[in-house]
């Protein structure tokens, strides 16, 4: 059985982890609405070359962060991996899950900040 300090911490970074599903899967959804919105500027305007450019680059960019959210997405699935195998009582583990923890808290802020950069910069595009 775990200790009530090694339970809290397990159901906080499980709660947490479905917090970081949950916000990958915004993001995937806004990216999504942002390659169609794109789509559908480039088949009903008139376009220049120079904006076929920059819609090409978008359309790269926004894969890219497909790309980058899945990979996300990946990392979290292991994580919980690492806290289904998480014995009681084990606090090298717990260690090792609070610094992966924290690096996917670092990585998902950054993805969100520059996702949020590209949503603005393409919205300027427009």
């Amino acid at each position: 059985m775990y200790s009530s300090g090694a339970m809290i911490d397990v159901k906080q970074f499980r709660l947490e982890s479905d917090e970081w599903k949950r916000t990958l899967e915004l993001l995937l959804l806004e990216n999504a609405y942002l390659k169609n919105r794109l789509a559908e500027i480039v088949n009903v305007s008139s376009t220049t070359l120079l904006f076929l450019e920059k819609a090409e680059d978008y359309q790269n960019r926004f894969m890219q962060k497909d790309e980058v959210i899945n990979l996300m997405r990946q990392d979290i699935h292991e994580f919980d991996r690492l806290l289904a195998a998480c014995g009681p009582e084990n606090k090298e583990m717990l260690k090792s899950i609070r610094q992966r923890q924290q690096t996917l808290r670092k990585e998902l802020m950054l993805l969100e900040s520059t996702f949020s950069l590209l949503k603005v910069q393409f919205r300027d595009m427009l």
